[in-house]
């Protein structure tokens, strides 16, 4: 399992450099957290244990490396200092509050519950 949790985290984090790579922003950060949210409540809704060892590299490994709390933060004092309040506050917030609604998203598709 720390091996798988290992390999996932190699791929997450090449993921998220690509990505940064291709198109870097804030909003980078804010979509990548997004859709980790995303594919997150996937992973739930396909069993109530994120630590199982058969997508315990997935979850923890691959999006623990892929999206990252202290880039939204960094991110997120860069608009500060810049001035950009509004759009600090619309980051944040937006960030935040799609998350819990992409991951309780991602709960829905994946679990029994609405077919």
């Amino acid at each position: 399992m720390i091996i798988g949790i290992a390999v996932g985290g190699v791929l997450g984090t090449l993921a998220r450099y690509g990505l940064y790579c291709w198109v870097y922003s804030h909003w980078t950060t804010w979509g990548i957290n997004l859709v980790a949210c995303i594919l997150i409540g996937c992973l739930y809704g396909l069993s109530e244990s994120i630590n199982t060892p058969s997508i315990a590299w997935l979850s923890i490994g691959f999006l623990g490396a892929f999206s990252t709390f202290s880039t939204f933060s960094k991110d997120s004092l860069v608009l500060i200092h810049a001035g950009a309040y509004g759009t600090a506050l619309l980051y944040m917030m937006s960030t935040v509050l799609g998350g819990i609604l992409a991951t309780a998203l991602g709960y829905w598709i994946r679990s029994e519950e609405h077919t």
